[in-house]
């Protein structure tokens, strides 16, 4: 499984992704360096108002729709859906499942995001356990 986010393809492929369409563009060249899997993540893709992530097999494309918050502190981002996506599949989801269930965490981590240091924060990987604000 190989996770990029859209700098990550820039740097693996040479192709800057400016949209979804060249996100698919952009999954079939990775699928092809041999990979079984791909999830193009669309966090730095701006322009578009949600946030939706690209899982391809090579031969399907499966859509993982999100939510875009407005926050900087996206730090550490990739590495927190990672790792929920690993602990998926560890306890015995399916691939896609656990993407959607990378998907899931992450947003919720970078929802609880908080700023720390003097530019970008991290995401919270402990929001489950923060104190309900609302």
């Amino acid at each position: 499984m190989l996770t990029p986010n859209l700098d990550e393809v820039r740097l693996l492929t040479g192709m800057t992704v400016t949209d979804r369409e060249g996100m698919h563009t952009a999954a079939v060249v990775l699928h092809r360096m041999g990979p079984r899997y791909v999830l193009v993540k669309s966090g730095h893709l701006q322009a578009d108002p949600e946030c939706v992530d690209l899982l391809f097999d090579g031969s399907t494309f499966v859509e993982l729709p999100g939510k875009r918050y407005s926050t900087p502190h996206t730090h550490g981002a990739g590495d927190t859906m990672a790792s929920a996506l690993t602990a998926g599949l560890a306890k015995g989801m399916s691939v896609e499942e656990a993407a959607r269930y990378g998907k899931w965490f992450v947003s919720h981590a970078v929802e609880h995001a908080y700023p720390m240091g003097a530019k970008v924060g991290p995401v919270s990987a402990f929001w489950r356990l923060a104190p309900e604000e609302r």
